[in-house]
């Protein structure tokens, strides 16, 4: 597909980056990234990539990776303090735990030409989403199965709160569930020079933090998220229907490929058993 068959340009002009139309929406984007910690461009794919991009994860569907485990919201991200788990009490936030059920599909078992996957390695979509980010140069994630992935989300599977270990991630909702499988988060507990807000995250647990943020979500909406510092979840889905998410994940250097440990835990294999 060409990009003006994936991408709403009329709405987005990505493919007049030095425009004045793009430059003023990079401005708007990275204002309200700032603002809120998330940044959302609903009706980005056209319907005819998001119909393709569907068949595409239905295809792959069946050798997707079944994700099923429980760690604690800030597993393997070091506490300002230092303080290891074990010696925190036994109720303490950094000890509640934080179960991820849900499927995931990797970038090698979803086809070439699929427009999420030619959209995620165009180098204007990667400069937009620099420049709204206000970083000189992103790169994409290069491990081959990794950078560009559907996850796929049924009755009961969810992703509980947590912080990602990159600063930011780019994502595209292609199906939405009738119910639940929403996207919530809640901005300031966490600073990177100080500790979390611990009794802010346990009310985020209890069900009792007044600032959870749950922004409407269509499919086509492509968001740009700050996951490092803003705690967040996809919320269980409930009912019938599914929640289908394509993941873009790009960085500030350039070759890297994770670590064998998240390769096998999200993908099931890890490079060495590739080659």
């Amino acid at each position: 597909m060409r990009m003006d068959q994936i991408v709403e340009l009329e709405r987005y002009p990505l493919d007049r980056l030095e425009g004045a139309a793009c430059r003023d929406l990079v401005e708007r984007c990275r204002a309200e990234l700032e603002e809120t910690g998330c940044c959302l461009l609903p009706g980005f794919l056209t319907p005819e990539a998001i119909a393709a991009a569907l068949a595409d994860a239905d295809a792959a569907l069946p050798r997707a990776h079944q994700v099923d485990f429980i760690t604690t919201y800030d597993e393997g991200y070091p506490n300002p303090h230092g303080e290891p788990l074990d010696s925190l009490p036994a109720d303490h936030p950094r000890r509640h735990p934080s179960p991820t059920y849900i499927r995931f599909i990797a970038k090698d078992l979803i086809r070439d030409g699929d427009p999420v996957k030619d959209l995620f390695h165009w180098p204007n979509m990667i400069e937009f989403a620099g420049g709204i980010l206000g970083m000189s140069a992103i790169y994409p994630f290069a491990c081959p199965m990794a950078g560009c992935i559907f996850t796929v989300a049924e009755k009961g599977e969810l992703q509980d709160w947590h912080f990602d270990a990159n600063d930011f991630i780019v994502t595209i909702m292609l199906e939405d569930a009738e119910k639940g499988g929403d996207f919530e988060y809640v901005p300031g507990l966490r600073t990177p020079d100080a500790d979390d807000d611990f009794e802010g995250v346990r009310r985020v647990f209890g069900g009792k933090h007044p600032g959870v943020i749950r922004p409407g979500i269509e499919p086509g909406t492509l968001t740009i998220f700050r996951g490092r510092y803003n705690l967040h979840r996809a919320s269980p889905v409930e009912g019938e229907g599914r929640r289908v998410m394509a993941v873009l994940a790009y960085e500030d250097t350039p070759d890297r490929v994770g670590v064998p440990k998240f390769q096998k835990q999200f993908y099931g294999r890890t490079l060495d058993e590739l080659r």
